[in-house]
């Protein structure tokens, strides 16, 4: 058969299959093409000036999920499908809020009210969040839905940031005023210094608990990483501006934090530093990441 002949004959065969079983070449349809999130996960990030934002961990499909000036501390509960974050309330520190809402940013909703609050986390194991308070000098904890509001850690000095370790079932938080990272278990027992500082405070902290290692950031601009024993201490990355939230993907051995109006990420020997987003305004704050699912 000549090539002329066996492409008419190809031709014919599939005029056949349009005209007269235009189901058989549902099978051969190709796949439908993987969004950039579907292929490298999700990132949410807090912008004080203009509320809580969403898009895929290579920076592409940003969207701006929840209006909400003031949006500061979060947490995602991917399997209950929730967001957790804190509305400062700016000119009266004592109408901060902690709120709720779907993780496609409807239904806000508040659960409590709070002392000029600093951050929060989700115990998703123990079902219940941890928010700082600064303006009453402690940690508290509440429900998911908002009940059972119970002092957690008192007597602080402008505690701050939060982290919590999943395997070791302890909390971590950096406390302002005594230049530290502290720690303690989820029943309250057994608080402890982990980092002491000398002329700075941290700001965004992050766990490694596979490798039992702690990232942070100071004001100054740099990123660190030391042991959880308070070990190692290393400088990682310099020239940040004004950093603030901290986020570290254990899988991909990647770090997340934010800036000056940008979110960025370096590898977790703080290498291959890159800029993801770059936003309107000079306000991110907290930063989560998702793993692709």
């Amino acid at each position: 058969m000549t090539r002329l002949a066996f492409h008419a004959r190809l031709f014919l065969f599939a005029s056949w299959l349009l005209g007269f079983a235009p189901g058989l070449l549902l099978a051969f349809d190709p796949p439908a093409a993987e969004s950039s999130a579907d292929m490298f996960g999700l990132m949410y990030w807090t912008d004080r000036n203009e509320g809580i934002h969403r898009a895929s961990r290579d920076g592409s499909e940003v969207r701006l999920l929840i209006p909400m000036p003031g949006a500061d501390g979060l947490a995602v509960d991917e399997k209950e499908g929730k967001l957790y974050f804190t509305v400062s309330a700016a000119s009266q520190q004592s109408g901060d809020k902690v709120m709720r809402a779907n993780l496609d940013g409807s239904n806000p909703q508040e659960l409590a009210t709070l002392n000029f609050t600093g951050d929060l986390v989700l115990d998703a194991e123990g079902g219940k969040l941890y928010v700082s308070s600064l303006g009453d000098e402690k940690i508290v904890r509440l429900n998911r839905d908002g009940t059972a509001l119970e002092d957690f850690i008192i007597g602080l000095e402008s505690p701050d940031e939060l982290a919590l370790d999943p395997v070791k079932r302890q909390l971590y938080w950096t406390n302002g005023g005594k230049q530290r990272i502290e720690r303690a278990n989820l029943d309250g027992k057994g608080r402890e210094t982990v980092v002491q500082f000398k002329d700075q405070a941290a700001f965004g902290i992050a766990l490694d608990p596979q490798q039992r290692e702690i990232y942070w950031i100071v004001p100054q601009g740099m990123l660190f990483r030391a042991g959880l024993d308070g070990s190692n201490v290393k400088q990682l990355v310099a020239g940040l501006a004004q950093p603030d939230g901290l986020a570290f993907d254990p899988e991909n051995r990647k770090l997340y934090w934010t800036e000056n109006g940008k979110l960025s990420q370096a590898n977790a020997d703080g290498s291959q530093v890159e800029t993801l987003v770059v936003g309107k305004t000079r306000q991110f704050g907290s930063v989560v990441v998702l793993p692709p699912k």
